[in-house]
């Protein structure tokens, strides 16, 4: 089949044992789609106190959850070439 191929990108939200707390599915190239993923979340889960993610999210989610929502963000290091067992490396991809 040829034509246009439109794609999408799946941003989810999980807690500390992986549960699905919520799921978006916005355009490939939505930069700002964590920000209000994260946001929608409080609105159903008001006692979260943060979110881990990954460097694809720092900008401009770093400052978003920091200076504007007041939580804790915790951006993912790069990962090096090396093979190496990386603790709480993402849960969600456990389910």
């Amino acid at each position: 089949m040829e034509g246009k191929k439109i794609r999408k990108r799946h941003h989810s939200g999980v807690d500390r044992q992986g549960n699905l707390l919520h799921i978006t599915v916005h355009k490939a190239n939505d930069t700002g789609a964590g920000c209000r993923v994260f946001k929608e979340m409080l609105q159903k889960y008001p006692k979260l106190n943060g979110v881990c993610a990954d460097a694809g999210y720092r900008n401009p989610m770093e400052a978003f959850v920091r200076n504007i929502l007041n939580k804790t963000i915790v951006i993912s290091e790069h990962i090096s070439q090396e093979w190496a067992i990386l603790p709480k490396r993402w849960i969600v991809e456990r389910t």
